[in-house]
């Protein structure tokens, strides 16, 4: 997942080229109010109350669709890749594994094996995200939050054959954590959906790379000139 640090670091990028309007409108939210907000120095911090590390590291979240994309324009420029958002099949794939499973790491539920958060009204700031602590992982190994965490963007309509009058149309797929729902909502199969412009609290994403990686044509003549 990516970290409210590492989405600081697009939105300070922002800022430096006077694109306040657009740093608004990506900024994290909590139901109508900031979740976030970037301080004198240009680091992402708690909307309310003191920063903290565990913030920093925590997934970031209350982003829409439109933002996660934004994100991933402005980091597949800088590091030359084409990120993406993950296909709705592709996560739900990662985390079941070869056998099926019904959560990342088993078929039964328990206490302590993802991130959980108490409820809606609680966004995360001050709680840990250590992912270590837990045994949400992917089959494969080495993807880590896929039912804790945040709940994650996908680049799928929700219905790919929904019609105008369906509540769900234009609607991308949200996979992972529903934090007031669990255990249903820790599920591999758990979806939900949203507007490209609609924000939540608990929504964030995570980025998705095609193999074999290829640097962006753009990015490779820049380097190519730069070493002659």
């Amino acid at each position: 997942e990516l970290t409210m640090k590492e989405y600081g670091e697009f939105l300070r990028e922002l800022l430096k080229y006077g694109r306040a309007a657009e740093v608004r409108a990506y900024l994290p939210q909590d139901f109508g109010k900031p979740l976030a907000k970037l301080s004198a120095q240009g680091e992402l911090m708690p909307a309310y109350g003191k920063p903290s590390q565990n913030f920093a590291s925590s997934p970031v979240r209350g982003v829409s669709y439109n933002a996660a994309k934004a994100y991933l324009a402005w980091r597949s420029k800088r590091d030359g890749l084409a990120y993406r958002l993950p296909h709705d099949w592709e996560w739900e794939a990662v985390c079941r594994g070869a056998d099926g499973r019904k959560y990342s790491w088993g078929n039964l539920p328990g206490k302590g094996l993802a991130v959980v958060t108490q409820g809606y009204g609680d966004t995360g700031t001050f709680m840990s995200w250590h992912w270590q602590d837990y045994k949400d992982e992917a089959p494969w190994g080495g993807i880590h939050n896929m039912a804790g965490g945040a709940a994650e963007w996908t680049d799928s309509l929700y219905d790919p054959k929904a019609q105008k009058a369906d509540p769900v149309y234009g609607q991308y797929a949200i996979r992972g954590n529903a934090w007031a729902l669990p255990p249903v909502g820790l599920e591999c199969a758990f979806r939900t959906s949203g507007q490209p412009d609609y924000f939540h609290p608990t929504f964030g994403f995570r980025m998705a790379l095609d193999w074999p990686v290829k640097r962006l044509e753009s990015a490779a003549v820049a380097a190519a000139a730069h070493t002659h």
